[in-house]
C-alpha cells in the first residue's frame, strides 16, 4: 500500500476523505513452537486493536482500517491506500 509506514498526520485522512479513523486492526504472526513432548503448534496470528489513533500513528501494510463518514469518504481512503475497501453500515 502507498500508505505503509505513512502517519495519519501525513496523509491527512480526515481532511482529504471525509472520514475519521476511529480504530486500526493490526495482524501479528507468532513462530509455531515446540512443546516439551516434541509437538509441533502451528503459527498462528493474532491482532492488535489501537483505538482513537492520532496524527502519529504510522499505517502498516496490512493493517485493517475503520473508519466512521460516507461511502464517498471510504472510496477515497481506499483510493488513496491503493486498496479495495469494505463498507458496513
Amino acid at each position: 500500500s502507498p500508505l505503509d509506514g505513512a502517519t495519519m498526520g501525513d496523509e491527512m485522512v480526515p481532511s482529504e476523505t471525509g472520514t475519521r479513523v476511529i480504530a486500526i486492526r493490526r495482524s501479528r504472526t507468532r513462530d509455531g513452537e515446540t512443546t516439551a513432548a516434541g509437538a509441533e503448534t502451528p503459527a498462528t496470528t493474532d491482532a492488535d486493536w489501537l483505538i482513537s489513533p492520532d496524527r502519529t500513528t504510522a499505517l502498516l501494510a496490512g493493517d485493517v482500517v475503520i473508519v466512521k463518514g460516507t461511502r464517498s469518504g471510504a472510496s477515497k481512503l481506499a483510493d488513496l491506500a491503493g486498496d479495495e475497501v469494505d463498507v458496513e453500515e
